[in-house]
């Protein structure tokens, strides 16, 4: 279980009396962007100190595009996932948000039915 909802919902709706953040898709676009650049910079300084083994691939080598292209679609679709998400918790309580967000896994195995068709096995 993660804390970000829980910490997600401080920041919508304040705390100790002050008012909250009530954007929850910019707090969405902040936390992406802040984890993004900061692992762009550490892998950069890893590089860049030869912290890495020989040959290893790192964020700005010649596959640049191609890793952009590889991981886009996923990346997108895992911003706008995390962007509904904070927005459903600035709508509803924490318990019911959480109990809703508890039900991913069969949401996704059903997609994954659907979609991909693979067979699901008990």
């Amino acid at each position: 279980v993660s804390i970000m909802p829980v910490y997600n919902k401080v920041v919508f709706s304040g705390v100790a009396g002050d008012q909250g953040f009530p954007y929850p898709l910019t707090t969405t676009c902040f936390q992406l962007g802040f984890c993004s650049l900061t692992l762009t910079v550490l892998s950069t300084i890893r590089h860049s100190c030869g912290l890495q083994r020989k040959g290893s691939s790192w964020v700005c080598d010649n596959r640049f595009w191609y890793k952009a292209r590889a991981t886009s679609r996923i990346g997108i679709l895992f911003g706008l996932k995390f962007g509904i998400t904070n927005w459903g918790l600035h709508v509803l309580k924490l318990a019911p948000h959480l109990l809703l967000q508890s039900t991913d896994l069969m949401w996704t195995v059903l997609f994954a039915h659907l979609i991909n068709r693979e067979k699901i096995d008990f």
